[in-house]
This record gives structure tokens, C-alpha cells and sequence, in this order.
């Protein structure tokens, strides 16, 4: 089982602000996160999942985002196996070191990778990238990440429909 940490590019791209070929490709994503043994990991009320509730709260009846919100509810936020959700209080703090160089607002993602032992962070923030490689945590952007994730499924035939 592997563990990723994905920051909201998710939901960008689940409600449609990236184009409709992200938001398949990202909708696919989490639905092969499923079919295989990993998990995603976040800490609750963090802005990943109130993002998700932003979305939930967005998509009424006839919204083909209703069904991406039920089955990120079905699949994730009622299933530890799928979603490992932390507490605020149990994350470690940021060793200095680091915390200095990542934006205040992406430091939940930092310490979300440290306490879960996550085995990557997916994101779409250069800096946060760029630090986060100098300081020796595993990341990659959301392209690649999709791109290696899916590499062995026929996602062109999905996302290209």
C-alpha cells in the first residue's frame, strides 16, 4: 500500500475549474486509488476536505459533480482503509529547517507527510515543490504524478471520450 497526500489541485479539478479532461482524469484517479491498496491522507479540517465540502455543498441534483461527491464520500471519507484522516493535535510540528522555507498555508501537507509516513505529496505549487525537494521530501507535480499513476491503464481512452 502506498500513501499520498494530494493538496486541492483534487478539487480544482474535480469541479471543473481545470477543463473537463482534468476533472475525468482526476475523477479516474481517485477511482483507481480505490481499485488498488493505497490510501490518501489529510488531517481533518484541513482546506483538501473543505474544499471537498465547498464542492458538496455546490453540486445539487442534475449536477454531474453529485456523483463525484458521492462516490469521494462512499469510497474515501467512509472508509479508513481509503482515507487515513488525522487529527490536528496528533501531526509533529515542522523542523525548522523546513518550516521556514514552505508557506504557512502548506504546512498541514508537510506535517500530514510526516506523521502518516506518507510515501509521496502530489501537488501543483512550484515552490512548494522546490523546497520540498531541497529539503528531501518526496513529491511530485500533478502531471507527472497522473501521468505514472495511470501509465498502465487505458487512461486515453477515458479521458479523451
Amino acid at each position: 500500500m502506498k500513501r499520498f497526500v494530494f493538496d486541492e489541485w483534487v478539487w480544482a479539478d474535480l469541479k471543473g475549474e481545470n477543463g473537463e479532461r482534468a476533472q475525468r482524469e482526476t475523477f479516474y484517479l481517485l477511482l483507481r486509488v480505490v481499485e488498488k491498496c493505497d490510501q490518501l491522507v489529510t488531517v481533518q479540517g484541513a482546506a483538501f476536505l473543505r474544499k471537498y465540502y465547498d464542492m458538496a455543498s455546490q453540486a445539487n441534483m442534475g449536477d454531474p459533480r453529485r456523483k463525484i461527491v458521492r462516490v469521494f464520500k462512499n469510497q474515501f471519507l467512509e472508509n479508513s482503509e481509503k482515507l487515513y484522516l488525522l487529527e490536528e493535535g496528533s501531526l509533529p510540528d515542522i523542523p525548522s529547517e523546513i518550516e521556514c522555507r514552505i508557506k504557512e498555508d502548506d504546512r498541514y501537507l508537510i506535517r500530514v507527510h510526516l506523521a502518516s509516513k506518507a510515501d509521496l505529496l502530489v501537488t501543483t505549487d512550484n515552490p512548494l515543490m522546490k523546497a520540498l525537494n531541497e529539503c528531501g521530501i518526496r513529491c511530485l507535480d500533478r502531471d507527472t504524478f497522473v501521468s505514472k499513476y495511470l501509465e498502465n491503464d487505458l487512461i486515453s481512452d477515458v479521458v479523451n471520450k
